[in-house]
């Protein structure tokens, strides 16, 4: 088997299980798709913030307004695949359109270019930066990775909603039931 589908098959797993630990927990149905909002919301800030950092110019408003459609686009595309897991009868287990080698192909790119900014920051700054270039390659890594964990917790299927037990907790007020002592 492809090294490059099973290290795919590994994290989609870890994120699999993160979600449904986390549905237990919280009792919410489909996190797997808002810890995917969060991170893709998280990819944009992070990468215009990147943009804005080398200085506003027409790149960088290009760059931006590039960032911003892809955000929309994706959300829109999680928010269809969210609807149509909504409409199906049970919980199935693999997503055949997010196994298709080009989505493998381009989680793992993102990755890659995660690992690219250790590079990068291991490498003297060029002699005419007027930023922070430390400060850009973080940025620049942390716009990375909050995509790849984007599309993994998207590649995930959802649980329905459940009773958590961070969710009793708080009903209870923290309280356990204790029964009480018969002195006969």
């Amino acid at each position: 088997m492809n090294p490059f589908v099973i290290t795919d098959e590994f994290l989609i797993n870890c994120c699999q299980k993160l979600s449904d630990r986390l549905t237990r927990l919280t009792g919410v149905g489909g996190i797997n798709y808002k810890i995917a909002y969060i991170a893709l919301t998280l990819y944009v800030a992070f990468d215009i913030f990147a943009h804005f950092i080398r200085g506003i110019s027409l790149s960088g408003l290009i760059g931006v307004c590039f960032t911003v459609w892809i955000g929309i686009m994706y959300k829109r595309m999680y928010d269809r695949k969210e609807n149509s897991e909504d409409g199906q009868t049970g919980v199935r287990a693999v997503d055949g359109f997010s196994r298709i080698w080009l989505w493998r192909f381009f989680r793992l790119l993102f990755l890659v270019f995660f690992g690219m900014n250790f590079w990068y920051l291991n490498m003297p700054p060029p002699a005419d930066v007027t930023y922070d270039y430390n400060v850009y390659c973080l940025a620049l890594m942390a716009a990375d990775l909050s995509f790849a964990v984007s599309l993994y917790f998207f590649a995930c299927h959802k649980l329905p909603p459940c009773k958590g037990t961070a969710k009793e907790w708080l009903a209870s007020f923290g309280r356990k039931l204790v029964p009480a002592k018969n002195e006969s």
